[in-house]
C-alpha cells in the first residue's frame, strides 16, 4: 500500500531515479533543503510498501491578503509509477494542507507550455491558467501560471477564465 508521508532531508539521497526525466525540473540540495527546513508540512512523498521513493511534492505557503497561496514548487512521480493517480493524490494532499494549517485562497503552480500531458492533469484536477509567464524557465520556455480556488475564496476571484490571454514577466511571480 502507498504511504504519502513528510520528505525527509534522507530522502534527497534516493530520489534521482525520480529525477532523472524531461520534464523533472531539478535544483541544488540546499534548495531543497531550505524547503525542509521552511515549510516541512508540504514536502512531502509517496512511499512504496518496500520503502522505496514513488514521488514527491515540495510547496510552501507565501503571499499576503488575496494573495496568501499554497505553491506547488516541483512535484514528480517515478516513471515507474506514472499514469495511476499518485500525481493527484500529492495534489490532494498538498490543497488540504494549504487550506487547512494556514488557510489560503488558492493553491498554484507553473507548467511548462509544452508539457501538455501535466496541463490536462491539473485541468482535470480544477486547475485553470491564471496567466502566461513570458520566457520563465531557465531555457526561456514560456509557462502557465495554473491555479486552483480554495473553499477560503467562496466567490472565485484568485482564477480568471481568459488566463490565457494575460501574460506577465518571471519577476511579476514573486510575492513576498
Amino acid at each position: 500500500m502507498t504511504t504519502i508521508k513528510s520528505f525527509k532531508s534522507t530522502d534527497i539521497l534516493n530520489f534521482n531515479k525520480i529525477n532523472l526525466d524531461y520534464w523533472t525540473e531539478t535544483y541544488s540540495i540546499s534548495f531543497y533543503q531550505q524547503y525542509l527546513i521552511n515549510w516541512p508540512d508540504i514536502c512531502i512523498s509517496l512511499t512504496h510498501p518496500d520503502s522505496s521513493l514513488m514521488g514527491y511534492l515540495f510547496g510552501k505557503i507565501e503571499g499576503r491578503g488575496l494573495d496568501h497561496h499554497g505553491h506547488v514548487t516541483a512535484l514528480s512521480i517515478s516513471p515507474t509509477h506514472r499514469k495511476i493517480g499518485l500525481a493527484s493524490e500529492l495534489m490532494k494532499a498538498c490543497e488540504h494542507l494549504s487550506a487547512t494549517l494556514s488557510p489560503t485562497y488558492f493553491v498554484d503552480l507553473f507548467v511548462r507550455l509544452t508539457n501538455s500531458n501535466a496541463i490536462h492533469m491539473y485541468t482535470k484536477l480544477g486547475y485553470s491558467v491564471f496567466r502566461r509567464v513570458v520566457g520563465y524557465y531557465g531555457d526561456h520556455e514560456d509557462a502557465y501560471d495554473m491555479r486552483k480556488s480554495l473553499p477560503r475564496d467562496v466567490d472565485g476571484v484568485t482564477v480568471r477564465s481568459d488566463g490565457h490571454l494575460h501574460r506577465c514577466a518571471p519577476e511579476d511571480t514573486v510575492f513576498d
